[in-house]
């Protein structure tokens, strides 16, 4: 109780004790004072102890958020993701590469699609997701792997379409030839040593060789070779004799030197393919061995037709008897809402390529 409200009491029970009128008139002015002074005291108590352990307790803690870019395929975060679907391959360097499997929602398995996603993403993507669970439905395993970035060189002298410069305006001729300036001589009486000389500057880098283009192509190219090899050895491995390749955009090219490193013949499918210009160039020697392969052209409608017309006329002049194309409107990258389409597209002509 503070100072106040003690004297304010004493002054009370002083008044109570006067029996005369004056003292019971101080009385009753003095009691409103009184009961505001406690009223105060009472609230102020609980606010007094409620701020007592908290001037103990710790300083709250400051979370504060980062932001952070991550590189390459995501591997061990897919992994985490589908724990159940997840199987480790080794490639050439010794590492691991990542590979998604789902099997075939059936007894038994109509065979097993490997299917190679484009460049730069991972086998865990919309449209890869899609197509491995349509797959599975569709009574086909389906395993999804990732195609790393090609080195960088490689990817810089790759052709881009070129946009025709318009011609520039030209530029409207002087009326009157502007006179030359007068050049100016040095001052009588300068010395030599008084111009400053130009500095010659000498940059020297010291830096470990690195490794040429062609060798970080061709180690990009192995690294790729051996992660479709070990998967076909794990779907081989795991009972399934009949297995179709299937690459998107510039796996294309991978998938189909997978198909003829194999040695025996199968399905090939290529989805919105992208060729290297070299490949194109070389069609029919590079053809050798696919002669007994069933290939499905999906060309994107978008993408260079007459490079896909050509490809088509070089494969049947190889006498590619089992070669299709089809041509539909593709945007790279597919997304999730493609995949059914193309499933569909992809199992209707499965049903038909043993008879080629």
């Amino acid at each position: 109780m503070t100072e106040a409200m003690k004297a304010a009491t004493e002054i009370v029970v002083h008044r109570r004790a006067a029996r005369n009128p004056q003292a019971r008139r101080w009385r009753w002015l003095l009691a409103p004072a009184y009961w505001l002074l406690s009223a105060g005291a009472a609230a102020q108590a609980p606010e007094e102890a409620s701020a007592e352990p908290a001037a103990s307790s710790t300083a709250p803690v400051v979370v504060r958020e980062r932001l952070t870019v991550a590189t390459g395929l995501g591997q061990s975060a897919l992994a985490e993701r589908y724990p159940q679907a997840a199987v480790w391959l080794e490639n050439s360097d010794g590492g691991s590469e990542l590979a998604l499997l789902e099997p075939a929602h059936q007894p038994q398995a109509e065979g097993a699609v490997l299917l190679l996603a484009g460049e730069g993403l991972s086998g865990g993507g919309g449209f890869e997701g899609a197509v491995r669970q349509l797959l599975a439905e569709r009574g086909w395993a389906a395993m999804t792997l990732g195609l790393p970035l090609a080195p960088l060189t490689e990817r810089l002298a790759r052709p881009v379409r070129e946009v025709p410069e318009s011609e520039p305006e030209p530029e409207p001729e002087p009326e009157h030839e502007p006179e030359p300036e007068p050049e100016q001589e040095p001052e009588k009486g300068a010395a030599a040593a008084d111009v400053p000389a130009v500095p010659q500057q000498s940059v020297m880098i010291d830096v470990m060789a690195a490794p040429a283009p062609e060798q970080r192509l061709e180690h990009y190219r192995e690294r790729v070779r051996s992660t479709l090899a070990a998967a076909q050895a794990e779907l081989h491995a795991r009972g399934h004799q009949r297995v179709v390749l299937m690459g998107v955009g510039q796996a294309a090219e991978p998938v189909m030197q997978a198909a003829l490193a194999s040695g025996e013949p199968g399905e090939l499918v290529w989805i919105a393919p992208r060729f290297p210009v070299a490949t194109e160039t070389d069609w029919p020697g590079r053809l050798a061995g696919l002669e007994r392969w069933p290939v499905l052209d999906l060309t994107s409608s978008l993408n260079d037709l007459a490079a896909a017309r050509a490809r088509a006329a070089a494969f049947r002049r190889q006498g590619l008897v089992g070669y299709q194309q089809q041509v539909s409107v593709l945007a790279l990258p597919l997304t999730a809402r493609d995949a059914p389409r193309l499933v569909n597209r992809v199992v209707a002509w499965l049903g038909r390529a043993g008879s080629y």
